[in-house]
């Protein structure tokens, strides 16, 4: 949610902006009835701010934050997320104008996010070094406050000042605070870059954003090959604010000399520099070539403006479906495709967990797993690829132990899932908990990569006997949807949204990690949808792949339109061509007005970094 984007239906002006000619009156009149009755508006289980972080002390007295550092308030309850704007939330500078950024809301937080300064002189960011700052929550009596979901506004207003790095901070090569976990490395992201002839500008992306300060034209330099190695002049280089890139400001145009007259066909270099003059990441550390390749980027040259049939660079939710059942999928994360794992849903080593008749769980007792493969627990840890009990089946989890079962990919339970385990405790609603924490609560932790579906029913031996205690924690890393029951007090921590109703669910907020447990390794696969190509007249393609890291594999595959309606496909598996990977043949037969799709694979490793593609796009044959 930007600053300047519409409103949300029914939120109020600017609380710097109101008329109080308007609001007084009425203000007053609900303050004088709320004054007869002894009350005041949240007076019973009141919406707070329970903390911000980082801590802001009184005055602006806590530490100075980075140019580019998040500000995230906790409050007490589940908020209404509609009343969550830039209207609500926001925060101004010394003269008190409001300050550029996002808000991302989750359901007991908000998140401010300043935009990171992408020019050198790291003057055109949210923040300035050595800035002041204040940070604002509108809460009683104004109109347009903080709600909760269940209507009640925010205790009162809020305001906390600070203050930003005024220099390089001790420790650190830059005001920016670094952004990955640090064991990523600082390289090209791509072993081939491309321009067109015609603009005379390189785009390069990284893999992590470079400091605006070391992007100068002598970091990089052009070597045309002819008859011999030619040096082209590069002019400027820029970062460009690209919502597809992994972290904001990794992609850069680099302008080459436009009297070079670089032409398409042309062997054309571009070299990262090193020493004094190499581009140098938020930690300080110099770029390194692509993975597999070297400091010599070969740059493709193309004719005026390449023409695109179609181009999916992941910058909207794509639905991907597996290719078969407990296989993982990818999923769309910062304008990537990346596969869907979480290191706290296992390693899939149990297989896929579909039981055909009523059976018993227990730890380190031999069982059938539903295709007739007999599979024991690691104590009471069941790592399974995925788990669906089907309806009129009953699974009874037996252990005087609190238990994990673990879902690599999704866990459905249309039947009944009876829990003989321990109680547990209840967690404070709405904190954000590893994982570890939250499934240590209950007696019986599910725990799933993808979604989590439960039409059916989950029981507990003693569930009349439950009253603060958590009998059940559901944990997913996308979403919980609720259609069935669920015992009372259960803890349900969903990645992105619980939707459905339980009987007093404890709402928790996971903290995963992406990527692949202990020493495993896997196949991630799936189909993207099917993409209509537009009516241009070619009838071959060649499609092309940029892959930002790691192996990853694509295969296209073409459809005819079905002949009562062009706009669908048409999926006899007769009219559909096999997968074809890329890069394969140069170019692809097609018939007017196809249909295509792409086949995603990547080969995961645990310790890794995930692979990750870019975008795949499809030309016309030229």
């Amino acid at each position: 949610m930007e600053n300047g984007s519409k409103r949300p239906y029914g939120s109020s002006p600017h609380p710097r902006h109101m008329s109080w000619k308007v609001q007084a009156p009425l203000l007053g009149l609900a303050l004088a009835l709320l004054a007869c009755r002894g009350e005041r508006p949240g007076a019973a289980a009141a919406l707070t701010v329970v903390r911000v972080v980082p801590e802001l002390g009184p005055s602006g007295t806590g530490p100075a934050l980075f140019l580019n550092q998040d500000l995230t308030v906790y409050f007490s309850e589940p908020l209404d997320p509609y009343s969550i704007s830039p209207d609500t939330v926001w925060v101004t500078d010394e003269s008190g104008g409001a300050v550029r950024g996002a808000l991302k809301v989750r359901s007991r937080s908000v998140v401010f996010q300043p935009h990171p300064p992408l020019a050198a002189g790291l003057s055109d960011g949210s923040f300035r070094m050595g800035g002041t700052y204040r940070l604002h929550v509108a809460g009683f009596p104004r109109a347009n406050a903080v709600r909760d979901a269940s209507g009640r506004v925010l205790d009162r207003v809020h305001e906390w000042a600070f203050r930003t790095v005024a220099a390089v901070p001790p420790g650190h090569a830059s005001p920016l605070l670094p952004v990955g976990d640090g064991t990523e490395p600082f390289r090209v992201a791509s072993q081939e870059v491309a321009m067109a002839e015609s603009g005379g500008t390189i785009r390069i992306t990284f893999t992590l954003p470079p400091l605006p300060d070391s992007l100068t034209p002598h970091a990089f330099r052009a070597v045309r090959v002819r008859e011999g190695a030619e040096e082209v002049r590069v002019s400027a280089v820029r970062v460009l604010a690209d919502p597809l890139d992994p972290y904001p400001g990794c992609s850069v145009e680099v302008a080459l000399d436009p009297e070079a007259g670089v032409r398409k066909g042309e062997l054309l270099f571009l070299v990262l520099e090193g020493g004094s003059h190499a581009v140098v990441d938020y930690r300080g550390r110099p770029v390194g070539p692509p993975a597999g390749g070297s400091g010599y980027l070969p740059v493709r040259v193309f004719a005026g403006a390449e023409p695109v049939l179609l181009e999916e660079d992941f910058d909207r939710p794509v639905a991907f479906s597996p290719t078969a059942h407990g296989r993982p999928r990818f999923e769309v994360m910062r304008g990537l495709a990346l596969p869907r794992l979480r290191q706290e849903a296992g390693d899939g080593s149990l297989g896929v967990f579909r039981p055909v008749a009523d059976m018993v769980l227990q730890p380190d007792v031999a069982f059938d797993r539903g295709d007739g493969t007999r599979v024991r627990s690691a104590g009471n840890e069941f790592p399974f690829s995925a788990i669906e009990i089907p309806a009129g089946v009953c699974v009874t989890v037996r252990s005087e132990q609190p238990l994990v079962l673990r879902s690599l990919t999704t866990i459905r339970i249309d039947g009944t899932l009876r829990l003989e385990t321990p109680a547990g405790t209840a967690p404070a609603a709405g904190s954000d908990q590893p994982v570890a924490a939250i499934a240590g609560l209950a007696g019986c932790a599910l725990v799933a990569g993808d979604e989590l579906a439960v039409e059916g029913r989950v029981e507990h031996r003693d569930e009349r006997r439950l009253r603060e205690a958590s009998a059940l924690a559901l944990v997913s890393g996308t979403r919980i949807r609720l259609a069935g029951r669920i015992p009372s007090g259960a803890v349900l921590a969903a990645g992105e949204e619980v939707q459905g109703d339980a009987i007093a669910p404890v709402p928790v907020h996971p903290l995963f990690t992406q990527g692949l447990a202990g020493q495993a390794s896997c196949t991630v696969e799936a189909w993207t949808p099917w993409y209509p190509l537009p009516r241009s007249g070619a009838t071959a393609l060649e499609p092309s792949v940029l892959v930002a890291r790691g192996d990853v594999s694509v295969a296209i595959q073409v459809a005819t339109p079905d002949p009562f309606d062009t706009t669908r496909p048409f999926l006899d598996p007769g009219s559909l061509s096999a997968p074809i990977p890329l890069p394969g043949a140069a170019s692809i037969p097609i018939a007017s007005v196809s249909h295509v799709r792409f086949l995603l694979r990547a080969t995961v490793r645990a310790g890794e970094p995930l692979p990750a593609l870019d975008r795949v796009r499809v030309l016309p044959r030229r």
